[in-house]
């Protein structure tokens, strides 16, 4: 499948070039979301986090994560939405947050977790990667990401 970088926006997002291929995709999750992104992936204008959500689920993403940095996650299927704030934790280095919050996302996934599970295990493990100075902390583990989920 061919993909491309989308622009000069800060990020580095991956799109797909081919918008049919979007049915194939199971989890899309945007760092620091902002409408735009979508808005340049699709070729539309939306204005909120809510109907960017929708347009990719339209299109047959069948769960859509949108980091909002330090005010938290939004996550939407095709019957359910939902806003979770952060998990506490205390700041050290924010490297490796995103990354560590997406292979929650499939962890999740893979484990059958429900939606609101899903963006806990997210936002725990993000939460668990900002507290090292190590980009990926040393401390990760499936009991420390359950207790996390668990606070």
């Amino acid at each position: 499948m061919n993909t491309t970088r989308m622009g000069n926006i800060g990020e580095k997002i991956e799109c797909f070039t081919e918008q049919d291929a979007l049915g194939e995709v199971n989890i899309w999750m945007l760092p620091f979301f902002k409408p735009a992104h979508v808005n340049g992936m699709l070729g539309e204008s939306f204005s909120s986090y809510g109907e960017a959500a929708k347009a990719l689920l339209e299109k047959g993403v069948q769960r859509v994560f949108l980091s909002m940095g330090s005010d938290g996650m939004y996550a939407a299927t095709a019957d359910t939405q939902l806003w979770m704030d952060n998990i506490p934790g205390s700041m050290v280095n924010t490297t490796g947050c995103g990354d560590a919050a997406m292979a929650a996302l499939v962890w999740a996934w893979m484990n059958d977790l429900s939606l609101k599970e899903t963006v806990q295990a997210g936002l725990a493990a993000g939460a668990i990667a900002m507290e090292s100075s190590e980009t990926i902390n040393p401390a990760m583990s499936v009991t420390a990401l359950k207790l996390r989920m668990s606070e």
